[in-house]
């Protein structure tokens, strides 16, 4: 899921993640990702032996999740949406001064103001290559393919999320059996795990700490499941 180290504080508590994964990937910065995802499938072993499934517990653990992630790449996504749209405002501002510039030198005669029409012309040139450096800078860094990734990923999650809002809500004479519902589902879980965009830790971690934050302010106000 991720491209680059995690550089965690020492201070950082297990507690505080909502999984073991991301514990671990928090403390060790050398650890990769599927070798965290090994360790948390042994700890959820370790679990399942020890209790029963209950189905309604599975289902809340499956919405917690697609809470967080939903948080998690709303808020990256909504923070690349804002990156480009600086770069592409910029880029705009750059290019319609580079015109500018180069009009009011088309009116300047080379000949009387051969200094002046030079320096029109190499503000021209000028404005022009940075308007160029950041259309380019879009592409370079990949921004719009995270923008769309996320956007189509996010679709994704939400809707498995109602499947299993509106199967819990229902009242228990209308549930199907939640122990088919899981084994239907679970391939497509297994899914939205699997398939979730690349993403830098540091933006992970970022939104990660918000939604606890935003977890823990509202469940003290009992306002989230």
């Amino acid at each position: 899921m991720f491209n680059s180290p995690i550089f965690a504080p020492a201070s950082l508590k297990m507690e505080k993640y909502p999984n073991f994964k991301e514990f671990l990937l928090a403390q060790d910065p050398q650890l990769q990702d599927q070798e965290a995802e090994d360790q948390e499938n042994q700890l959820q072993d370790q679990v399942t032996q020890e209790s029963p499934i209950d189905p309604v517990q599975t289902l809340k653990a499956w919405q917690y999740k697609c809470n967080q992630l939903v948080f998690i790449y709303n808020s990256v996504l909504e923070n690349y949406v804002s990156r480009n749209k600086r770069i592409l405002v910029l880029a705009l501002i750059f290019g319609t001064l580079a015109t500018l510039v180069g009009s009011v030198n088309t009116a300047v005669t080379e000949s009387s103001y051969s200094g002046i029409s030079f320096g029109f012309k190499i503000a021209s040139v000028s404005l022009t290559a940075i308007a160029t450096i950041l259309t380019g800078t879009l592409t370079v860094t990949g921004w719009k393919t995270t923008i769309a990734d996320c956007q189509k990923y996010l679709n994704l999650v939400q809707a498995f999320e109602s499947q299993i809002v509106t199967e819990l809500d229902l009242p228990s004479e209308f549930q199907t059996d939640l122990g088919k519902f899981l084994a239907s589902r679970k391939s497509q879980y297994s899914t939205i795990l699997q398939t979730a965009p690349d993403i830098p830790h540091s933006d992970y971690l970022k939104a990660l700490d918000q939604f606890l934050t935003f977890r823990k302010k509202y469940s003290d106000l009992n306002l989230v499941v």
